[in-house]
């Protein structure tokens, strides 16, 4: 992370949202950051202490932790930007199924980064609860938090 390495099993007993992405991406991952942005903010304040969100940058060449740590916040200040080097960011995305690939810079364009667009949710017991898919609103997300901090 930004400050540190985050492991995942630090957050036992918390609902956690993870979704892979980079700040380059040019609207696919914005959308989704603000509808988790969005889920947040519908969250009591004790819901909201008992979940984590993070923000995994699958471009650890330009995201750096600098770069993270002005751009998960500026959509909620409880998005946590991480990265890595690549292979732990592989890891991580391998445990998950999530799928990226860089793809060639074209006509001096920044290259792009395609990437699986779910939002993983990850159970207080640290097991993968399910995934939702791009552009899920804020209520489906609100849901499956709510549904995962009553054990359900």
């Amino acid at each position: 992370g930004p400050d540190g390495p985050v492991a995942l099993s630090a957050q036992r007993g918390k609902v956690v949202l993870l979704y892979f992405g980079y700040t380059f991406c040019p609207d696919v991952c914005p959308t989704s950051l603000v509808l988790i942005a969005q889920a947040l903010g519908a969250l009591t304040p004790e819901e909201r202490q008992q979940v984590r969100a993070f923000f995994v940058s699958v471009d650890p060449e330009r995201d750096t932790p600098d770069v993270l740590r002005a751009y998960a916040p500026f959509f909620h200040p409880d998005i946590v930007g991480l990265t890595g080097s690549a292979q732990e960011i592989a890891a991580v995305a391998r445990l998950y199924g999530a799928r990226y690939m860089k793809q060639p810079a074209r006509d001096g364009a920044p290259y792009a980064v395609d990437h699986s667009s779910y939002t993983y949710v990850i159970s207080p017991d640290g097991t993968l609860a399910g995934r939702l898919p791009h552009a899920s609103p804020a209520s489906e997300i609100v849901a499956m938090i709510r549904a995962r901090l009553q054990g359900k």
